[in-house]
């Protein structure tokens, strides 16, 4: 069993994360100009899942990722990331871990943003996806990007 944890998806590196997290940001920003909302919200937990997964590689320091990690948990991947103690620290009354905790519950809708009709999701939803990942000062990427 032990073995099997320490496999790699060797044909995924680092940099690819890294990029591909980014790449996913500016799908959302073209679905959302498209009226595509529901999807470019998945697009943007997309891009907070493979964020983690890319800090999960530096914190290892592994250029490959874990294939026992491909999973779609965001608080599981928060905790591999070696972020989730400094995110819960934050101060009270502090933007970020309320914006992590919305971002959340949108992945747990993640199946019916796949499968419901697209108009399901409203341009205001979408916004405040992009708002609690994306705010400069209170989104929670530009958070995790600081992070050391």
């Amino acid at each position: 069993m032990a073995g099997e944890f320490a496999k790699f998806n060797t044909a995924i590196t680092r940099a690819d994360l890294d990029a591909a997290w980014r790449d996913r940001l500016d799908d959302a920003a073209a679905l959302d100009s498209g009226g595509r909302h529901g999807t470019a919200i998945a697009y943007r937990i997309y891009a907070l899942e493979i964020y983690l997964k890319y800090r999960i590689c530096l914190r290892l320091d592994v250029q490959n990722p874990l294939k026992k990690l491909e999973i779609p948990d965001l608080e599981a991947l928060l905790v591999f990331s070696g972020l989730s103690t400094a995110l819960y620290a934050l101060p009270d009354p502090h933007p970020v871990p309320l914006h992590w905790t919305r971002l959340t519950d949108f992945s747990t809708q993640l199946n019916d943003l796949r499968y419901l009709p697209a108009a399901t999701w409203t341009q205001a939803q979408s916004a405040d996806s992009a708002r609690w990942l994306e705010h400069p000062t209170e989104g929670v990427l530009p958070w995790l990007t600081t992070q050391a």
